[in-house]
């Protein structure tokens, strides 16, 4: 068997292949430790993979990090003191000592479990690479393209993929230039965490106006003769804080806002601003890869991947070719390719299984309805109404009256976004929905859109476009028709997030939605994930049903057994006031 670890920074996780290639189990930290985009050593991790395998410590037989961290203190370090004028000395020897220690605490940690191999370290974007291709649908050749912060020193790489095996071809992007971390810095100076809420700065990006500082943006972040270069006058992270731009940025006309403060059309103009320019580099650097690779299928991975609305630039484009974007793109699923490409590389090149599936979460068992106790229903909240085919009609029927209704089944779902085992669902049609949603149930800004799960063989004729979004990670602008049918969920901007449900796909969200259509004639459900603001997504049982007691979810199939709430729905705390033209 072989371990991957992501073992230090934001979104820690574990994921093992077994002898044979075949992908077992792979756990973010946050669902375990509660801590959303959790730093801890991944310890509860290693033991939910271990325990859902059946395995030991002895049993494994390598440990892999995706992180080399001799060429991440060169890299992103020594280099920029040695190269840029002003970048601290000091910084350079703080990294060392951070990543010295967190290698000591890992190997501290691991020795307790009772491993006794040292991990190796492989190179971040390498990891990302392969996770990418092996969840990939593509059986032939495919460009990769890994865009994130930074690995070691790279902050953009292409690859090519085909079964022969992953090819690294071009590194356009090098610390100190990077569109994620701008997207991160840029997220601070709007009063929101970095790695954690660039999420909400793409939502908010859709209220603004970006024509008053795109010239700005242009200068700020450019793409030319395949090299990615950020304006280091603008933008001087490697020798200050990493999330603050520079005075001059603040000067030109993007003041900041700190954390609870009014948003105004100021900052809305300046995230929409952001993401055209983000939009517009990453579509340049696929382009120049596509040429590279000689592949018009394209795997897109790395953070900047989890910005579905870039996602769905690339997928809408006029160049030929699918998109695909795993499910757990982001420095957990790094964890996953580490693994893979450990498996690799104990077999000369070979490529391991590839891995379709999603639900790659441990403990399946304890998620099963036959598993579920009644005293989990504390205090007599919820009563169970029916089990079986009549309990998924009843839930049906529950969403097309307008209820919010929970779905909880089976592995947990590896990454950010909930897939149908651990959902929340509404009837995207009704008015208010979001509204609703943001307020009784997610407790955060009411600008923030939801996505929405779609039969795949009906999403070609609703959104007059061949959609494949198996992971819920493309945007697309929909068609004044479908606007009409899914009226409670369309964003501000006309578009909306998707996630193609097939055969292949969750079973019992696709019979939900199959139930839905029949009675509505709308193939289409809100999915957003079972949690509240500030939370990761739930992992068990237990986590479920109280997340369903605290908020204005009506009622919640557990497997195929339908549970609902004796009292009305909660209602949630005021949120702050919002400036001219944008919701709390």
């Amino acid at each position: 068997m072989f371990l991957g670890l992501k073992t230090g920074g934001h979104d820690t996780a574990a994921a093992l292949v077994g002898e044979d290639g075949a992908v077992l189990v792979a756990v973010a930290e946050e669902r375990l430790d509660r801590e959303k985009h959790s730093s801890a050593f991944p310890r509860q991790a290693i033991e939910a993979c271990l325990a859902e395998a059946g395995a030991e410590a002895g049993d494994v037989d390598g440990i892999f990090v995706p992180y080399r961290y001799g060429h991440a203190i060169w890299g992103a370090g020594v280099l920029p003191f040695l190269r840029y004028r002003g970048a601290s000395a000091r910084g350079a020897l703080r990294l060392a000592r951070r990543l010295t220690a967190r290698r000591r605490r890992a190997a501290g940690v691991l020795f307790e479990l009772g491993f006794r191999k040292a991990p190796v370290s492989l190179d971040h974007h390498d990891c990302h690479a392969y996770a990418a291709y092996l969840t990939s649908p593509f059986q032939g050749a495919a460009t990769l393209l890994s865009v994130d912060g930074r690995g070691e020193r790279a902050s953009a790489r292409v690859y090519r993929g085909s079964p022969e095996g992953i090819e690294r071809l071009a590194t356009p992007g090098r610390f100190p230039h990077s569109v994620g971390l701008l997207y991160s810095a840029i997220t601070h100076h709007l009063g929101f965490r970095p790695n954690a809420d660039e999420g909400t700065v793409m939502a908010l990006a859709s209220y603004g106006d970006a024509a008053r500082l795109e010239p700005l943006f242009e200068r700020l972040l450019r793409y030319e003769h395949r090299r990615l270069r950020t304006d280091l006058g603008l933008f001087a992270h490697y020798r200050q804080p990493e999330w603050s731009p520079s005075r001059e940025f603040e000067r030109l006309g993007c003041p900041p806002r700190r954390p609870g403060e009014p948003l105004l059309d100021v900052h809305a103009d300046l995230a929409a601003a952001l993401q055209k320019a983000t939009e517009r580099v990453v579509v340049a650097i696929a382009r120049d890869g596509r040429e590279l690779a000689g592949a018009d299928d394209l795997c897109l991975t790395g953070g900047v991947a989890l910005n579905s609305v870039t996602n769905g630039a690339l997928a809408t484009g006029s160049t030929p070719g699918r998109v695909h974007v795993p499910s757990a793109p982001g420095d957990d699923g790094a964890a996953l390719g580490a693994a893979l490409l450990g498996w690799s590389r104990s077999r000369r090149g070979a490529l391991p299984q590839r891995v379709r599936s999603p639900f790659l979460g441990a403990g399946g068992a304890e998620g099963a309805s036959t598993q579920l106790n009644l005293r989990h229903l504390s205090g007599g909240w919820a009563e169970e109404l029916a089990a079986g085919e009549v309990a998924l009609a009843r839930a049906a029927g529950h969403l097309a009256s307008g209820a919010i209704v929970g779905l909880f089944d089976g592995r947990a779902e590896f990454g950010p976004r909930a897939l149908g085992h651990r959902s929340i669902l509404a009837d995207p049609a009704h008015a208010g929905v979001t509204d609703r949603l943001n307020e009784t149930v997610k407790f955060r800004e009411r600008f923030r859109p939801f996505a929405i799960a779609i039969l795949a063989e009906r999403a070609p004729a609703l959104l007059e476009s061949e959609v494949e979004s198996p992971h819920m990670s493309m945007v697309f602008p929909l068609p004044e028709h479908a606007r009409a049918q899914l009226s409670g969920v369309v964003h501000v901007d006309g578009t909306v997030r998707i996630q193609t449900v097939g055969p292949e796909g969750p079973p019992l969200l696709r019979k939900l939605l199959q139930l839905f259509d029949e009675m509505t004639g709308v193939p289409a459900l809100v999915n957003t994930s079972m949690n509240v603001k500030g939370e990761p997504i739930v992992e068990t049982t237990k986590q479920a049903l109280a997340c369903v007691e605290r908020t204005g979810i009506d009622s919640i199939l557990i497997g195929e057994r339908l549970f609902a709430k004796r009292e009305p729905a909660l209602r949630a705390p005021d949120l702050h006031v919002a400036g001219p033209g944008i919701p709390s």
